[in-house]
């Protein structure tokens, strides 16, 4: 077989066996941060379940923030990555949490960051 050939059915493979998810590097600037953040961006075309009520208990130190839980896509299943208490980094006292956001082609997810 011609091998541009097996090159372009491996791609077309592999495309079709990804489904409903696919991942690319983006960089996002955020007013407020340091520098530009780059990260993966994942978009799906089914919209992540419900998040659980998570316990937060006591920050474990008065420079702690939460750090809310989310789901994460993985193959063709969500998994509930659970929430944790952090030390603020320095020069950081906010976080914002990563979020799924609706848009054109499916839904899309933006990791969360310190400001």
């Amino acid at each position: 077989m011609n091998p541009m050939k097996t090159v372009l059915l491996v791609a077309v493979a592999a495309t079709l066996a990804t489904g409903c998810y696919s991942r690319r590097v983006v960089v996002h600037e955020r007013s407020g941060a340091v520098a530009p953040v780059v990260t993966r961006e994942v978009v799906v075309t089914q919209p992540p379940p419900t998040a659980p009520i998570e316990d937060m208990g006591r920050a474990p130190r008065p420079d702690s923030a939460w750090v809310p839980g989310y789901w994460k896509r993985s193959g063709s299943r969500w998994d509930w990555v659970a929430g944790h208490w952090q030390s603020l980094p320095r020069g950081y006292n906010t976080y914002i949490p990563g979020h799924w956001e609706k848009q054109t082609g499916g839904w899309v997810y933006y990791e969360g960051y310190w400001r």
